[in-house]
C-alpha cells in the first residue's frame, strides 16, 4: 500500500514561495474576488430584482437557475478538463470575461424587466462560475507544488472568496437606495478589474506546472505522480 504524499509545514518560508510566484496572483486574485461576487449576488438576488417589479417567487427561480444550471455545466466540464489539462488556461481566459460581462450586465438587467433576460443571465453567470470554481481550485493545486502544499493556495483562496462575500454584501447593501444598482455597480467594477490577472497566464514565465498533475497517459489512466516527479 502506497502510503499518501508528504507536504511541508506551513511555515513563513512556505508562504513566501507561494506568494513570490508570479502565477499564484494571477489566479489567486480573481478566483477570491469572483468567489466573493457569487456570494453576494446570490444572497441579495431578491432585492436586487424586486424594486424592478419582479416577484420574490421570479428572484427564487432566477437563484435556481444560477445554481443549477452551474452544477450541470460544472458536471459536464468537469471530466473533460480533467481529460485534457492542458486546456485549462485557455478555458480561464474564456470564463473571466464571461463571468465579468454577466456582472456589468447585471447593473441594468434588472431595470428592463425582462424576466427572460435575466432567467438567461442569471443561467450563463452561474454556468460559467461553477465551471470556473473547481477548474481555478485545480490550478492553485498546480501553482502550489510540492514545495508549499496542495490545500494551501486553494484554502487561502477559498477563505478569502467567504470573507471577501460578506464584505461585498455589507458594502452593496451600504450603497443601496431604492434599487440596488450601485452597489451591483462596484461590484462589477471589482470583477472587471481582475480581468486582465488571468489574461496574463502564460506570459513572462506564468502558468508553469498548470496542467502537469493528473496528466493521462496513452492508456488512458490518470499519472497522479506526474506532478511530483516533473515539480520537484
Amino acid at each position: 500500500m502506497t502510503a499518501p504524499p508528504r507536504h511541508p509545514p506551513l511555515t513563513r518560508n512556505t508562504l513566501r514561495s507561494l506568494l513570490h510566484n508570479p502565477s499564484f496572483p494571477l489566479l489567486a486574485l480573481p478566483f477570491a474576488i469572483y468567489v466573493s461576487a457569487f456570494n453576494a449576488t446570490s444572497s441579495l438576488l431578491v432585492p436586487i430584482l424586486t424594486p424592478h417589479g419582479f416577484s420574490e417567487t421570479a428572484s427564487g427561480i432566477a437563484g435556481a437557475l444560477l445554481i443549477v444550471v452551474g452544477l450541470i455545466s460544472s458536471a459536464i466540464t468537469s471530466p473533460i478538463l480533467d481529460r485534457h489539462p492542458g486546456l485549462r488556461i485557455s478555458v480561464v481566459k474564456v470564463l473571466v470575461p464571461v463571468i465579468a460581462a454577466c456582472y456589468l450586465a447585471l447593473i441594468w438587467a434588472p431595470a428592463s424587466r425582462s424576466l427572460i433576460g435575466i432567467y438567461v443571465l442569471m443561467s450563463i453567470l452561474g454556468a460559467a462560475s461553477f465551471s470556473l470554481v473547481p477548474l481555478a481550485l485545480e490550478m492553485l493545486v498546480d501553482v502550489g507544488g510540492p514545495q508549499v502544499g496542495a490545500e494551501v493556495g486553494s484554502c487561502l483562496c477559498w477563505a478569502a472568496g467567504q470573507l471577501g462575500g460578506g464584505f461585498s454584501i455589507v458594502v452593496m447593501d451600504a450603497l443601496s437606495g431604492k434599487d440596488m444598482q450601485r452597489g451591483c455597480a462596484f461590484q462589477a467594477v471589482l470583477c472587471l478589474a481582475v480581468v486582465p490577472a488571468p489574461l496574463c497566464l502564460g506570459w513572462f514565465g506564468t502558468g508553469v506546472g498548470i496542467g502537469q498533475r493528473g496528466k493521462v497517459s496513452d492508456n488512458g489512466q490518470v499519472q497522479e505522480d506526474v506532478w511530483l516527479e516533473e515539480r520537484v
